[in-house]
């Protein structure tokens, strides 16, 4: 992302966190990313843009293109070089807005006081006034927005000494100025001790320190990531004891005490539960201090991060008596970093330990198993021998009787097929002799019927005659005068008409 739409973001998002509202309520991402990709000359241009009116430009036109276009100020844009000139006058809004954007250059401002006046915690958020501890004529006004109540809410105490961090800011709608805070911490060691209790007790409602929460470490370990500083004696300590067991340690260089620890150790956690590749445990380890140097580690957002963790986490803070919130919220909680490296590589020896006894007990089966069954198998062997010489004897057995029943029946076969053979040859006789008698009876018919075939009658001169309709005449009476006749001769016909009939008396 370009630096400068990277700042107009943080700019936004400072404006955001002084006003207590969420920071789409001042501009959206993409209100600033179309600004920034149009690169207005003067603030009414941001009027063509989708999501920018008037009211919006006339609040944040000025600062946006002043920080668009940071590398040209000219005196329009300038308004400290406008209020040089009587020729320009500020706006409220923009009085505002510069009197803010010109404080947030610094960066973040610490400062001593006891808290007084104390009000607002009902609601989710506080005010009070910060008054010098030598100075009681002098006090700031102080704001503790929702964002960071929730962490600091057990630190706001009537007349507590404390250290604030944050930024002065100028409030738009009624001009007040307060010192917008992002962290408390308690001066001295007492006070300390006295808001740490507090603190615990907080957590402990929450259910933060309760064993049964606590997930099991893996059985089997081999991806580490480790969080502490790169430079400490802490990491030295563990690299000494972690046994040559083939670990995959990545290391993510932190700070382990001062203002940047609470962020840092809180960034490390997140990026190892976005990495890809699956780590087995998370290590958080840091040499002993003084109560001061171990602050990070009794912050509640450190221990929320460790809570809030898709990897199980293993903690090795301090020395022998020191204890921290993030240790008693942690899965697995050891008491230097020397005795993290010890019990991670202590799980690895009785898995090796496990493995090995394993394979002596496994190699002792075997030959316990070989030789409480190698009598078994060769008596099995034996019946087996014996068993397979009375199948064989009985298959010979039935081979033969099976032989003697297949001869059997294919003499009664034989047999059966010559009174066939017989039966044939009879049956064949008779036919023959049938046949021969039909044949002679037939030739017999055949004379019979060619003597009686009218057309062997026709060859010795005959005629037949036939009436118009087809049918024979054979008598005189039959037939008429003028009727055709046809008549039927041995090599053809022919017709006539009948001209005279003569009948005999």
């Amino acid at each position: 992302m370009d630096s400068k739409l990277q700042k107009l973001k943080q700019w936004r998002d400072e404006l955001a966190q002084r006003s207590g509202k969420p920071a789409y309520y001042i501009l959206t991402n993409k209100n600033l990313e179309d600004a920034f990709r149009l690169k207005p000359e003067i603030p009414q241009e941001l009027e063509s843009l989708s999501g920018w009116g008037p009211k919006k430009v006339e609040k944040y036109g000025q600062e946006v293109l002043k920080m668009i276009d940071s590398d040209k100020e000219t005196p329009e844009n300038n308004p400290i070089e406008n209020s040089r000139n009587d020729e320009s006058i500020l706006s409220v809004a923009q009085y505002i807005n510069f009197i803010n954007l010109t404080v947030q250059q610094f960066n973040e401002i610490k400062v001593i006081g006891e808290i007084s006046d104390l009000s607002g915690t009902e609601r989710g958020l506080a005010f009070f006034d910060l008054k010098d501890a030598n100075d009681h004529e002098s006090t700031m006004q102080c704001v503790v927005f929702r964002n960071n109540f929730v962490y600091l809410s057990h630190l706001l105490e009537e007349g507590l000494g404390v250290k604030v961090y944050g930024l002065p800011s100028i409030y738009p709608k009624n001009g007040n100025f307060k010192f917008v805070i992002t962290r408390i911490e308690p001066i001295g060691e007492g006070g300390y001790k006295k808001i740490l209790e507090k603190l615990r007790k907080k957590l402990l409602e929450k259910g933060y320190f309760n064993e049964e929460r606590k997930r099991v470490l893996p059985t089997v370990i081999k991806k580490i990531g480790l969080i502490t500083s790169g430079n400490g004696a802490a990491i030295h300590d563990f690299q000494r004891n972690l046994a040559d067991f083939g670990f995959d340690v990545f290391l993510k260089n932190v700070y382990v005490e001062g203002d940047q620890a609470e962020n840092s150790i809180t960034e490390a956690i997140k990026f190892f539960n976005q990495q890809t590749q699956k780590f087995d445990v998370l290590v958080i380890i840091r040499g002993g201090g003084s109560w001061e140097s171990l602050k990070a580690f009794n912050s509640e957002r450190v221990v929320e991060t460790v809570i809030s963790s898709k990897i199980p986490t293993i903690t090795g803070i301090g020395h022998e008596n020191d204890e921290t919130f993030v240790g008693m919220s942690s899965d697995f909680n050891c008491s230097t970093p020397s005795i993290v490296a010890t019990q991670i590589s202590q799980t690895r020896e009785e898995i090796l330990d496990n493995c090995n006894e394993l394979s002596n007990n496994l190699q002792d089966s075997q030959e316990n198993f070989l030789n409480n069954y190698q009598s078994k198998t060769v008596n099995y062997l034996n019946l087996l021998s014996s068993n397979m010489e009375k199948v064989f004897n009985n298959f010979n057995q039935s081979v033969k009787q099976f032989f003697f029943l297949l001869n059997e029946k294919i003499f009664q076969t034989s047999t059966l097929i010559q009174k066939a053979e017989n039966f044939k040859n009879k049956i064949t006789q008779e036919i023959n002799l049938n046949l021969n008698e039909k044949i002679q009876l037939i030739n017999l018919a055949k004379t019979k019927i060619n003597f009686l075939n009218p057309k062997n009658i026709l060859k010795k001169g005959y005629g037949v005659i036939y009436s118009a309709g087809g049918k024979i005449i054979d008598s005189i009476k039959k037939i008429k005068n003028k009727e055709l006749i046809r008549v039927e001769l041995k090599d053809g016909n022919f017709k006539a008409k009948i001209e005279k009939i003569e009948t005999k008396n």
